[in-house]
C-alpha cells in the first residue's frame, strides 16, 4: 500500500498495527489444512504445507548426489539403472508422491519409482526395451513428514 511520497508498507502490518497486535503465524495444523486466510506463513512452517516438496535432488548418471539438494542425505547406487534416494527426515507413511525427470534429451527412457518407504525411495531407469540404463535424473517428493 502506498502511503504517498514513495512510502510503502504491507497491508498485514497496517492491519495488525490498527488492531494493536502482531499477526499470528500459522500453526503446523493450519499449514497442513492449507485453508486459513487469517494467519501468515513463517519460513519455519512452509514445509508443512501439502503443496511443498519435502525432498528433491539430482542424481548423476554415475549415481552421485549433485549439490544442492533438499532433505536427501545420500543416494545409494544399486547398479545400472537403479538407485535409492535416502531422506534426511522420513515421511510419516509410505504414501507420498514422487515425481521424476530424465535430464537428457533422449527418446523412450522411463523412470519408475519402485519401493516407497518412509525413509527412502528406490528409482529404476529403463529404455524402451526395458533394459536398465544409467541417466542423469531429478526427483521431488511430496507428502506428510
Amino acid at each position: 500500500i502506498s502511503e504517498g511520497g514513495g512510502n510503502w508498507r504491507e497491508e498485514s502490518r497496517r492491519l495488525a498495527a490498527a488492531a494493536g497486535a502482531a499477526p499470528a503465524a500459522a500453526s503446523q495444523a493450519e499449514m497442513e489444512a492449507g485453508s486459513s486466510t487469517t494467519v501468515y506463513v513463517s519460513p519455519g512452517r512452509t514445509a508443512f504445507h501439502p503443496g511443498v516438496a519435502k525432498a528433491w535432488a539430482v542424481k548423476t548418471a554415475a549415481g552421485l548426489l549433485e549439490s544442492p539438494s533438499y532433505n536427501i542425505t545420500s543416494i545409494t547406487d544399486g547398479g545400472v539403472g537403479d538407485a535409492t534416494y535416502n531422506f534426511t527426515t522420513a515421511f510419516s507413511t509410505d504414501v507420498y508422491t514422487p515425481v521424476g525427470n530424465i535430464m537428457e534429451i533422449l527418446v523412450e527412457i522411463n523412470i519408475m519409482f519402485n519401493t516407497l518407504a518412509t525413509g527412502s525411495c528406490s528409482v529404476a531407469v529403463r529404455n524402451d526395451a526395458n533394459t536398465a540404463v544409467d541417466r542423469r535424473t531429478s526427483a521431488a517428493f511430496y507428502g506428510d513428514q
